[in-house]
């Protein structure tokens, strides 16, 4: 899977702090893949420029904004997926407004979301007392058809925190599960996909959003799935993200998706995070990408980010009997073994726990030589793209020469 974070917020929205640009860099120090910046949309619908200081940008930020997020974009191509996104609110009645908002702008991704229920905010701090004094059910019943509305509408691609009524622990009422499942239903009928948030784990409700009920009932309609953090500081992001894919995993999932330029690409869930949120990226896509990168610069592998070949030289590796030329770089090189392989004998080289790898295992071999290779045949090990620091690396190999001598080791 790609590890990702499609909910994060700037300092413009008033609710959220630090800079732009440290979101990003926690975002890559957690091991992303990509990032998507969602901020607050203007309020529209209500009048007045800033109609609700600390709640949204302003009409004129916006343009700031997005500027913004597509110079990070640049910025950091290479090293992890900047995407430009919004979340917009539902605003029953106003709908046409959102919309000639967003036109003029590339987004990546639109994510919906409602927080206005019945004439105030569902999620404001007083919200609370709302339950007791309007009717819990009353307020549960109304949001759940606003989100069916909402999604069914048109504009959006993702619809943001479901159950976000919980979020003082006032869960949903039994006589409500009618409303809630025919907003599941308006979900899958739009084909728009819902997000699993770890924000809820840093509410009074201690609960992701969904639920996990609710989820399975997402996940058993074929409603596609994002992972996000609502993150509103840098240390925010990517912030729960191993819990809400196990929480993905445990109602059936099997999959995500990924947005460009508002278009979505299914992904599987196929592999195990690490306690940092830390994936091993798609195999295919990682192949993909490390062929056409190799072949334009005449090696057959390349480090990560693709584009980074930083001279050459001739750290080699024998396995079995085949001869595997590997990228030499400052950080180590992952390697995918495609079949299992038992380490018999190493000569020149610092071997650390492995005795046995399995098909599929990612083993990080070290090679802290500076400069790049000459293409050679893989056999047995298949060079992947990657980019894991030294400290970081677990079993492998150790090159420990530099320039002309050949390590070798025999598997």
């Amino acid at each position: 899977m790609r590890a990702t974070d499609y909910h994060v917020h700037t300092a413009r929205c008033g609710h959220a702090g630090g800079a732009t640009r440290d979101y990003v860099l926690q975002a890559i120090s957690r091991g992303l893949d990509e990032i998507a910046f969602t901020d607050h949309v203007p309020l529209w619908f209500l009048p007045g420029d800033d109609p609700e200081p600390g709640l949204a940008m302003t009409r004129a930020e916006l343009p700031e904004y997005v500027e913004e997020v597509l110079a990070l974009r640049e910025e950091f191509r290479g090293r992890i997926d900047v995407l430009l996104g919004i979340e917009a609110d539902f605003a029953e009645g106003h709908e046409e407004g959102l919309r000639e908002l967003l036109a003029p702008y590339p987004w990546d991704v639109v994510l919906g979301s409602v927080h206005f229920v019945a004439g105030g905010w569902i999620d404001a701090p007083g919200a609370a007392a709302r339950h007791e004094r309007e009717g819990s059910a009353n307020l549960w019943n109304e949001y759940f058809r606003l989100v069916a509305k909402a999604a069914g509408n048109g504009t959006y691609d993702v619809m943001t925190h479901l159950d976000l009524p919980k979020k003082f622990g006032h869960r949903r009422p039994a006589e409500c599960v009618a409303a809630e499942e025919a907003a599941v239903e308006a979900i899958r009928a739009a084909g728009v996909a819902v997000e699993v948030s770890s924000a809820g784990l840093r509410k009074p409700v201690g609960e992701e959003y969904p639920e996990p009920a609710l989820l399975s009932k997402l996940v058993a309609a074929g409603v596609p799935l994002v992972f996000s953090s609502d993150g509103h500081a840098p240390a925010e992001v990517g912030w729960g993200l191993p819990q809400v894919v196990a929480e993905a995993k445990a109602a059936g999932a099997t999959g995500h998706v990924l947005f460009r330029k508002r278009r979505a690409e299914r992904h599987p869930l196929s592999c195990e995070l690490d306690a940092e949120g830390r994936g091993d990226g798609e195999r295919e896509a990682r192949n993909a990408a490390a062929a056409a990168v190799a072949d334009e610069a005449g090696v057959d592998a390349v480090p990560d980010p693709a584009g980074e070949v930083l001279g050459r030289g001739n750290g080699l590796a024998e396995l079995r009997d085949l001869l595997v030329e590997v990228p030499v770089v400052e950080r180590s090189v992952d390697l995918l073994l495609e079949y299992p392989v038992e380490v018999e004998e190493v000569e020149d080289h610092a071997v650390d726990g492995v005795d046995l790898a399995f098909d599929g295992d990612l083993q990080r071999v070290v090679v802290p030589i500076a400069g790049g290779v000459r293409g050679g045949a893989v056999g047995g090990a298949v060079p992947i793209l990657g980019a894991v620091a030294p400290e970081e690396a677990v079993g492998g190999v150790e090159m420990d020469g530099p320039g002309e001598v050949d390590h070798r080791a025999r598997f």
